[in-house]
């Protein structure tokens, strides 16, 4: 596999703080719902010693984690991480809390001579943490502060950044990330995504603050207001958490229960893709002169890697055996 040399992939074996005055090296592996963010991370510790932040706004709460897609400890494979799961659900965790957060945690995991590898597809976690411009430490409203429409090069440029930064931006078609979050949104479905939303519901809640705010609890408000008015005195009732939901929705007929449901899902689907516009076009913000897709094969690919290897930006990188 050909890919461009940075200072993070040749740190296997080497003293992460050999030099005291350069710039902490991070890496930062961002993209859109369903890119496979988590997945390589994990990945990258086959290769080199690393422990993981993560940095998407809603895996930082305890709970939801079917509905959220945390990564279960056992396809962690061991590797450590970091503000996942760790939030209590009803306060809301800004930019600038996340900021105050990473910057120790960075700090510790290079004192244990390994690499922090950033995770997240929250744009504005990621530009807090990475750029000294976005967040002034007394805006009252931090999280618009770091939303600011801030020209690439008052932040983008490698010394505007607090971190010695290696950006991996995962990238794919949109009909294939559509495909996969709709299969991803069924199957957490079957998993109990709805009994985990009845644990958290509440009538009239603020759908604007914590937990609350992850596509999929508001969706399903109606469905639930009418299913609790419905059927709560109902012997039946307890089918649709406790035992199998996909009964309910390949039952035959559709009665007014099995309409709300599938309207409910339906929106959970719509507003995702919807997330996966928005990611993919925040992602663009922190994308470099030395972009280049490993993906492609035609004409300007070629010319793009031949430019590359005779400037030396790019190297032959083989994984251990």
């Amino acid at each position: 596999m050909e890919t461009e040399s940075t200072p993070e992939l040749q740190l296997a074996g080497a003293n992460l703080n050999s030099d005291p005055n350069s710039k902490p090296k991070i890496v930062v592996i961002m993209g859109a719902t369903g890119s496979g963010k988590s997945k390589l991370a994990i990945d990258l510790a086959s290769h080199f010693p690393i422990e993981i932040i993560n940095a998407d706004s809603m895996q930082v709460y305890r709970g939801l984690d079917v509905l959220t897609n945390k990564v279960p400890d056992h396809e962690q494979k061991g590797v450590p991480h970091h503000l996942l799961g760790t939030v209590s659900p009803n306060v809301e965790f800004t930019a600038k809390d996340f900021r105050d957060a990473a910057i120790p945690l960075i700090d510790e995991i290079w004192s244990r001579n390994c690499l922090p590898v950033i995770v997240g597809g929250t744009n504005y976690y990621i530009q807090a943490l990475v750029s000294r411009f976005l967040l002034d430490d007394h805006a009252e409203d931090p999280e618009a502060n770091c939303l600011l429409d801030l020209p690439g090069q008052n932040w983008g440029r490698a010394d505007n950044l607090r971190y010695d930064c290696c950006f991996i931006c995962l990238d794919a078609s949109l009909p294939a990330l559509d495909q996969y979050v709709n299969q991803r949104v069924d199957l957490m479905v079957s998993a109990g995504l709805l009994e985990e939303v009845r644990d958290i519901y509440k009538l009239n809640a603020d759908y604007t603050r914590g937990l609350r705010q992850a596509i999929g609890v508001r969706e399903f408000e109606d469905f639930l207001k009418y299913w609790n008015s419905e059927c709560l005195q109902s012997s039946a009732c307890p089918e649709l958490f406790n035992e199998n939901i996909c009964q309910i929705m390949d039952s035959t007929g559709d009665d007014q229960t099995k309409l709300m449901l599938k309207e409910a899902i339906e929106k959970v689907k719509l507003n995702t893709r919807r997330l996966v516009r928005r990611q993919a076009c925040g992602n663009k913000e922190l994308r470099g002169a030395h972009e280049w897709e490993q993906h492609q094969r035609g004409r300007s690919h070629r010319k793009r890697v031949s430019h590359l290897r005779k400037s030396g930006h790019l190297v032959r990188f083989e994984p251990e055996k």
